[in-house]
């Protein structure tokens, strides 16, 4: 049974949460996402629009805590509600954009880096995200003009470098591409995609004794990547050290059965092997697997 003190106790804590103001819990929501308690700031968020449904920054760092629950469509919608609001809302074109570019829809990433330049054209950030989004559209040009512009700003980024080096690899500049990963690892990037990619360049310059060195790194942080295995393979297929060919493609293959790159490369050591059935057999498999290169080696060495 309640008693009177029990009743007025309860009583006062309901004036005090109606007695709450939408800063109030604003405040406390930023406080809780700091501490990434974001489910907490949501609600503490929430709170703050019942009271004040026009709170810009509430939808904005609602939007935040959602994307870091990955609610990305919860995040995306409040971050154009924001934008609605506030046209000039450099911070959630940024925040969308990103999380446009998370989500592989690269165009409308780039509308939005687009839309913060213009806002906030010192925000040089952005020509790193734009260079690197413009890139995955195949735009090579204004991917460049963009890192280029980026490297101009923060000359000792290593992501501005690794993400040129991509396009300047894909585009056949080898040797521009070569300088670009090695400074990105000097300036402190040793991710496995920096020793990959540094690995296919090098093999395209024809220093299989260095994209092997880099294959091996790779390996060292992550030894069950299949495809650093099929390139090791490849540069020591044009060593000709064939043996330890046929170990890495062997186990290239043990980690993902579907690589038709692999099946063909093994062909080729079989052929050189002279063990011709087993390299026809190999040469099958990697054409049924799409790698459509193989069906040469079969005319020539299968019929």
């Amino acid at each position: 049974m309640r008693t009177k003190t029990t009743w007025v106790l309860a009583f006062l804590s309901v004036l005090t949460c109606f007695g709450q103001t939408s800063k109030e819990y604003f405040d406390r929501g930023l406080e809780n996402s700091a501490n990434q308690y974001y489910g907490e700031a949501i609600k503490d968020f929430n709170a703050a629009l019942a009271i004040n449904p026009d709170y810009t920054d509430a939808f904005f760092f609602r939007g935040v805590a959602r994307c870091s629950l990955e609610d990305y469509s919860g995040g995306i919608e409040d971050f154009s509600k924001a934008i609605s609001m506030n046209p000039d809302y450099a911070d959630a074109y940024y925040f969308r954009g990103s999380v446009y570019y998370f989500l592989l829809n690269f165009k409308d990433a780039i509308n939005d880096f687009n839309r913060v330049l213009e806002i906030d054209p010192a925000n040089t950030n952005i020509f790193l995200m734009r260079g690197t989004a413009r890139y995955e559209l195949q735009d090579y040009g204004g991917a460049l003009a963009d890192l280029d512009r980026a490297i101009s700003i923060n000359p000792r980024s290593p992501d501005a470098f690794f993400q040129r080096g991509l396009v300047n690899s894909d585009l056949d500049y080898l040797t521009s591409a070569l300088d670009d990963f090695n400074r990105s690892i000097e300036l402190g990037l040793t991710d496995a995609n920096v020793y990959f990619h540094r690995g296919i360049v090098k093999s395209g310059l024809e220093d299989y004794e260095g994209a092997i060195s880099d294959f091996d790194q790779l390996l060292e942080i992550n030894p069950l990547d299949a495809g650093a295995y099929m390139h090791r393979g490849h540069a020591e297929i044009m060593l000709l050290e064939s043996d330890k060919a046929l170990a890495d493609l062997n186990k290239s293959i043990e980690l993902n059965p579907d690589n038709g790159g692999a099946y063909y490369l093994r062909a080729i050591v079989y052929i050189y092997r002279d063990e011709k059935g087993i390299a026809c057999m190999d040469a099958v498999m990697a054409l049924t697997l799409g790698y459509k290169a193989a069906q040469e080696l079969i005319d020539n060495n299968c019929m």
